[in-house]
Order: C-alpha cells, then structure tokens, then sequence
C-alpha cells in the first residue's frame, strides 16, 4: 500500500495527514486512495493488452459511488449482484450495456429491472432462472441477453465460505447438464444467448483452479461449436486474491494470468468479460479507528475500539487477518 506512507510519525494517505482528517470528521472512517485505485485498474486493464476484454468492477467490493464513477471514467464496467448494486452503476455513470447481473437468487423486479434498463448480460444461474427470464422478456416485449453460468466443478482451495465452483455449491449450472440447458436457451423467444459464465470463487493466489476451470470452458465451447451453438462471450469471473500481511508474498502475476486467459480463449474469438474486485480495491483502502480503552481480562488484555463488527465483517466471517497499524 503505497500511497499510505508515515511522515513526521503520523500516517499520510497521498500527503494527506490522516489524524488531521480523524479530527475533523471522527472515528470510525474508510479511507481511499484515489491514486492507488488508479494504479490498481490500469495495472490489471495494462495487463490484459492484445485480448478482447471488458472490465466489469465487482460493486459488492467496494459499492462507494464516488469509487464507482471513479472507475467507470476509467472506462470500467460493473459487475452487480441486486437490484441496489445496479442502481448504484448507473448513478456512477457507467453505460448499461457495460453492466453484468450476477448471482444466484435474482428477483423478478430485479431481472424486470434489468431488462428495462438494457444492461449488457444477465449471467443466468439455473433453468428455473432461464425460464422465468424468458417469460418476462416475452411478456414486455424485450429480448435478454444472457450467459449460462457454468459450475465446473473445480475446487479453489481457498475459505470454504467463498468458494464457488464445486459442484456441492449452490452456484451456477452442472457442467453435465451445460449443452442440454445451452440448446434449451438458444431456442426460446425472449433471450439472446451471448455466451458462457464461471466464478470459482474468491482470494485465490495460484493459477491452477483457474487452468483447471478455463480448460473446462474451453471445451465445452468448442463442443457447442461443433452442434452449430455460437458462443459470443465467455465471462471468467474474478476471485484474484490478494495480500493481507506484509510478511506473505503468495499471489497471482497478472502476466501470467493472462497469458492462461490467452492460451485458453485467444484462438476462440470470443470477448472476455473479467469482474475483478478485492485485486482493485483491496490494497486502496483503510478502516481508520479509534481505541477507547485498554480492557484488562484475568487470562488476556483487550483493546476496544470505535468501530466493531458492522465496519469489518471479515475476520469474524472468514477468519480473515487485517494488519493493524498506528496512525500516531
């Protein structure tokens, strides 16, 4: 985290002096740097020079409206997951057909919702999900572009809460069932099928899960094209993971990230949608708290603080470790 530094003992977030702000706007606060999100976007976008791509930002990793517009200047897309998330995109300014709709448990109004608004792709999860999408694109009149998200089976060995691609999880369709369900949607009325989908889950820090997963694609891509089914897009998801600790160095090479990506869909022809989200925002942000006291117990001491659990949920959900540093 670069762009937060000490200077005269006092922590600095791009020359700005952090206790100063603290005073001025009290404890608990985030606090993001505009240049590190900058750096982290055009890093990833830089990295992926020479593939057809589109960058959708996951809003569930940062939903700040100033981040969003931010990126969306960038020439970012929007990865959503809710019917506030796509709200939240398109008060940030990012063009609709820049807009990807996520996710397993997508209301009516909400896919209405995307419909009407004429978002890029709807990431369909499941035939019930395709059949009720395709009767409310017949009954208004529309056409929906959709991706069949695929669950490929593969485990990313990371935390059992985040993982998203094996076929216990409740997430995406069974590779099994893939052509028979991809053949089911080229044929209805109201949806125009763009391509295929994985997410195989999140903070993961080595490229086999993903050698394993865009294998799978691949060649459920080329069977398609074999029975004459076209396949358009292919969305790979994100779950890059990242460093929480100066003591670790465990994490993807972006390089080398993409040139898996280019090995497995360069010769297919097909645009990439990625969704990247703690690799842009993880490293450009700081909850900023305050100790209110020093709790001594019989076996250990505490230290209480300002904020608590509805600030930072991750350590209590994932057993997740944050550094924690001093201001002063």
């Amino acid at each position: 985290m670069k762009n937060f530094s000490y200077k005269a003992g006092i922590l600095n977030v791009e020359n700005v002096d952090l206790d100063y702000i603290a005073s001025e706007i009290d404890t608990p606060f985030y606090c993001y740097s505009v240049k590190s999100f900058e750096e982290s976007y055009r890093s990833f976008s830089e990295s992926l020079k020479g593939l057809d791509n589109i960058i959708c930002f996951s809003v569930k990793s940062n939903s700040n409206i100033a981040i969003l517009k931010l990126l969306t200047n960038m020439g970012a897309g929007c990865d959503v997951v809710s019917e506030g998330e796509l709200h939240r995109a398109l008060i940030s300014g990012v063009k609709p057909e820049k807009i990807v709709f996520s996710g397993v448990g997508k209301t009516e109004r909400e896919l209405k919702l995307a419909i009407q608004k004429q978002i890029g792709q709807i990431n369909v999860e499941s035939v019930e999900e395709l059949k009720v999408l395709n009767q409310i694109a017949e009954k208004n009149n529309k056409i929906a572009p959709i991706a069949l998200r695929i669950n490929p089976d593969v485990d990313p060995k990371t935390h059992e809460k985040v993982s998203t691609g094996r076929k216990e999880d409740k997430f995406g369709i069974a590779l099994t069932y893939a052509q028979e369900i991809y053949k089911l949607a080229h044929s209805m009325q109201g949806i125009n099928l763009k391509g295929l989908a994985i997410h195989i889950g999140s903070q993961i820090t080595n490229l086999g899960p993903y050698e394993k997963a865009f294998r799978k694609i691949r060649e459920l891509t080329l069977n398609l094209e074999n029975i004459g089914l076209n396949v358009k897009t292919i969305d790979v998801g994100g779950g890059i993971g990242v460093n929480y600790s100066s003591k670790t160095n465990d994490q993807i090479e972006m390089t080398q990230y993409a040139k898996l990506l280019s090995e497995n869909f360069g010769d297919l022809g097909c645009k990439l949608y990625l969704e990247p989200g703690r690799a842009i925002s993880a490293h450009s942000g700081i909850l900023v708290t305050k100790v209110i006291y020093i709790k001594k117990g019989s076996q250990k001491d505490f230290i209480i603080l300002d904020s608590g659990m509805n600030d930072l949920m991750r350590p209590a959900l994932y057993n997740s470790e944050h550094e924690i540093i001093t201001v002063k």
